[in-house]
């Protein structure tokens, strides 16, 4: 089973959440970004917040595997070589949640 913490409230946040739930082999646990105190340890944690609010919400997290789903954080780390890897996700999450 692979650990995994979503955090933020927004469409993006809201669909992994709504996808992972579906899959037998990952644990979700989703939390909200203004409530950081107490992240829980986990195989991969997903920052779903605005691009405003990622350095935030990063500096706070002491999991060893953080990705998020900003592409303009994702070009700027591109572009400094920061990261190793990166993917993007294709589909963009324009439908309210449901």
């Amino acid at each position: 089973m692979i650990s995994t913490v979503i955090i933020g409230n927004g469409n993006v946040a809201h669909h992994l959440d709504k996808a992972f739930l579906k899959a037998k082999t990952i644990d979700v646990i989703k939390i909200n970004s203004r409530n950081l105190s107490n992240i829980p340890k986990a195989d991969i944690t997903i920052i779903a917040v605005s691009d405003n609010a990622i350095e935030e919400v990063s500096s706070k997290i002491e999991n060893s595997f953080v990705v998020h789903t900003s592409v303009v954080f994702l070009w700027i780390i591109y572009r400094t070589k920061l990261a190793k890897a990166f993917f993007i996700c294709c589909k963009l999450f324009l439908e309210t949640k449901k």
